[in-house]
């Protein structure tokens, strides 16, 4: 459909039909903008359609990574079903906003205090929320206006995500939020330093020692803010000498005995284990059991594919933990690497050195 205002007497033709010859008459500026602007919104809009499409597009290659049957097969998403499980998120839809309220008070004094840890401190905080007036007050076209209060609507959206997530690592949600704000920090010194050097200049452009040296005083300060921050976090950021996770896969599967079932629930346990045995192909000797996701019927699919030798006379519907473990143990060395939440009566436990041994009660 057409906006009737863009179709005016100046872009009007009418047929002569004497001679069936067709005047116009010229388009007047008004006209004209209005044109520009259409095309100027319908250029944004299809590069928008482009960029949301691009984004979907790992989406489409879902189901071609699944067809393949990888060993870790996340939601099976081979139906338009097990897709829309894979792609919504369903497994922690009860997490987003599920803080409970008695929670929140606690949750928002932690993001507070993760917001003056990542601007360098109260300082830089207060720099950058001076940074975010200065944003709004500041000599800005419309798009660069437009551009930032996006930025901030962003920034606020995650920080909302962030706090009502209802886990206790939900503090990485907020880093689209940190760097969304960093401009505003950016602004702020910008200021500082723009004062600096008016100040160092005097009237007419002359330099005064004074100010000159108060003006270099504050443009180290902003510069030793950012050095501060860099030099704070740079040891948690560079994990070139981080080696516990490649240490403790390594212990675990040393002391895993052939033919081993390792039972694991954590995520960081099970990633390390998924990583040196499906991705590095490490001890293929040895079963991984994940005890939360076993309730899945994919993922049971997966370890009846992957560990056929273990569970490919699995039933459906499947047997409680409670009967499966004592029968693997009964029948192959069992270990698990995090504690679970399951009553075994029939089997007694034997800690090693970073994982805990099933055997059967005497």
């Amino acid at each position: 459909m057409l906006d009737t205002g863009m179709l005016d007497t100046g872009m009007l033709d009418a047929g002569i039909l004497s001679g069936g010859r067709r005047w116009r008459r010229p388009q007047s500026k008004d006209a004209s903008a209005r044109l520009a602007r259409f095309e100027a919104r319908l250029t944004g809009g299809l590069l928008f359609a482009a960029a949301l499409l691009l984004g979907l597009a790992v989406y489409a290659y879902l189901p071609l990574a699944a067809a393949g049957r990888p060993s870790v097969n996340w939601g099976d998403p081979t139906t338009t079903a097990r897709l829309w499980w894979a792609a919504t998120g369903r497994l922690y839809a009860g997490l987003p906003f599920g803080l409970p309220l008695a929670e929140l008070p606690a949750r928002t004094l932690g993001w507070a205090s993760e917001a003056l840890r990542q601007f360098g401190g109260p300082w830089g905080f207060l720099l950058a929320l001076f940074g975010l007036s200065r944003l709004d007050v500041g000599r800005l076209d419309a798009a660069r206006h437009a551009w930032w209060r996006v930025t901030m609507l962003v920034a606020l959206a995650y920080t909302i995500a962030g706090i009502g997530y209802n886990t206790t690592d939900s503090y990485v949600y907020l880093l689209p939020a940190w760097a969304a704000l960093a401009p505003a920090l950016g602004a702020g010194i910008e200021w500082i330093l723009d004062k600096a050097a008016v100040a160092g200049r005097g009237r007419g452009g002359v330099r005064r020692s004074g100010k000159t040296l108060t003006g270099i005083t504050a443009a180290l300060l902003a510069l030793l803010l950012v050095g501060a921050s860099l030099a704070t976090n740079w040891r948690t950021h560079d994990l070139r000498r981080d080696a516990a996770a490649r240490d403790w896969v390594a212990a675990a599967l040393d002391e895993a005995e052939p033919r081993a079932v390792i039972v694991s629930a954590g995520d960081r346990t099970t990633f390390a284990l998924w990583y040196a045995v499906y991705g590095l192909g490490q001890r293929p000797d040895v079963a991984l059991l994940n005890a939360n996701l076993f309730g899945f019927d994919w993922y049971r699919a997966t370890l009846r594919e992957t560990h056929a030798d273990v569970f490919a006379d699995l039933p459906e519907p499947p047997p409680a933990l409670e009967a499966l473990l004592p029968a693997l143990a009964a029948d192959r060395p069992l270990y698990r690497a995090d504690e679970l939440a399951l009553d075994l009566p029939g089997l007694r436990e034997a800690p090693g050195d970073v994982l805990v041994r099933y055997a059967e009660a005497p």
